[in-house]
């Protein structure tokens, strides 16, 4: 996805010309946008946290000759809707042009989609994230999928059964079914696929097992799991998605042994390899605190447990962590533990304070803490949050962090924070 900062003046006078030319023509009556308000946690996690709108345009009949014409798309219907989804809630729209069979027009394209984020600040969303879709799929067939009823003839319930392995979600809206590809359940591994796995691992399948007979499916047709990987994972997924000769893959049959047809795999790759470090100590670095004071790691955990993480404003999901670990700190910082957030993107000092300002904040921050994240903690995506034992050993660590995972960092530090006696054998 990209996202455009506000119109230059010679693209906000096309807008305004646009709008005029618009306002004035008679739309067509084919429907050439599709705008849903986003209501469950699992359409969240499958466009973003903060996302709270999804719109897709038809941008074959919009573009004409190189030239933005969006006559067709009803502007004054299609402002009224935006503007009614944002009145519930004003948060951010992801917004998609999409093209079929198309050959690209990158100026036109851009004056589309610079046009389009205007409509949606004008209806009063915070945030536009814009992007592309190329298809050879023609629209009447996205607009049959939505109008198609669902096997419950309802929008349902997307509750989830989960644990500290995987997050599982029957599938019974709409717009959940488009997003995750026409599946009957998503289920989210917590943890990455890294270098110490040869295939998923069985505490992952007993997991996915025991969730899916807590939540109420309509049919076992399809299942969807949804996993990262680090560099050294990569290859145990593509093994588990790959079919050999005639075989069926190990996806699929771990489908069938779940009493679906087949499955489906959605594949992030995480990269890095922070699972080299487990059992090691955790690597020491100094870095200049957001307070200008250096911290120098060993002595800011020196007999804690601690929990260490790399991140950066501009990181979605760091943005929805942050508020979470200010609860962590304050709750347990008394108790021998402590946290270190290293801002690993380099953004200034006054970006990460404004931000922290912001979010009331009130844990250890260190800054310019790129190097030390890719170099000494072989980090490669963000979050990344390592767990530190009492004697300064990494334990374990997790990738990301979505709505939820906060019950499981709060869990993690009351394990840690036992006494040796009262530990899970």
């Amino acid at each position: 996805m990209r996202r455009y900062a506000d119109s230059s003046p010679l693209l906000g006078l096309l807008i305004s010309s646009t709008l005029a030319v618009v306002s004035t023509s008679a739309a067509g009556n084919e429907k050439n946008y599709l705008l849903l308000p986003v209501t469950t946690q699992l359409q969240r996690l499958l466009l973003s946290p903060t996302t709270s709108a999804y719109c897709v345009v038809n941008a074959n009949a919009l573009i004409r000759d190189g030239n933005v014409d969006p006559t067709g798309i009803g502007l004054a219907k299609f402002r009224a809707e935006l503007a009614a989804v944002a009145k519930q809630n004003a948060g951010n729209i992801s917004i998609h042009c999409r093209f079929q069979n198309w050959q690209q027009q990158p100026t036109a394209e851009k004056q589309l989609e610079a046009a389009l984020a205007q409509y949606c600040r004008e209806a009063g969303f915070q945030r536009v994230a814009a992007g592309k879709i190329y298809t050879s799929d023609a629209w009447q067939q996205q607009l049959d999928t939505f109008e198609k009823p669902l096997a419950e003839d309802v929008e349902g319930d997307e509750a989830a059964s989960e644990d500290e392995n995987v997050r599982v979600f029957p599938v019974k809206t709409r717009l959940s079914q488009v997003l995750a590809g026409n599946v009957d359940c998503v289920a989210f591994l917590r943890r990455p696929i890294d270098g110490r796995m040869v295939d998923l691992p069985e505490d992952i399948a007993l997991s996915i097992r025991h969730c899916l007979n807590e939540v109420r499916l309509a049919g076992r047709r399809v299942i969807n799991l949804r996993l990262t990987s680090t560099k050294a994972g990569e290859s145990v997924v593509e093994e588990f998605i790959n079919s050999n000769g005639n075989r069926l893959s190990q996806a699929d049959q771990f489908a069938k042994s779940l009493g679906f047809e087949f499955c489906t795999v959605s594949h992030s790759h995480g990269g890095g390899a922070p699972e080299t470090l487990l059992g090691k100590p955790a690597p020491d670095f100094s870095l200049e605190g957001l307070d200008k004071r250096t911290i120098r790691f060993q002595d800011h955990i020196r007999g804690k447990a601690a929990l260490l993480t790399f991140w950066g404003v501009a990181c979605g999901p760091c943005r929805v962590e942050a508020p979470h670990l200010s609860t962590l700190f304050e709750k347990y910082k008394s108790n021998d533990f402590t946290l270190l957030a290293v801002n690993s993107y380099n953004e200034g000092t006054e970006t990460v304070a404004e931000f922290v300002q912001k979010q009331s904040l009130h844990y250890p921050i260190a800054l310019q803490g790129r190097e030390v994240a890719r170099q000494k903690y072989a980090v490669g995506a963000y979050p990344t949050t390592f767990w530190i034992d009492r004697d300064g050993f990494v334990i374990d660590y997790i990738v990301g962090f979505d709505p939820g995972d906060e019950i499981q960092l709060a869990a993690t530090v009351e394990r840690l924070l036992k006494p040796p006696s009262q530990e899970s054998p």
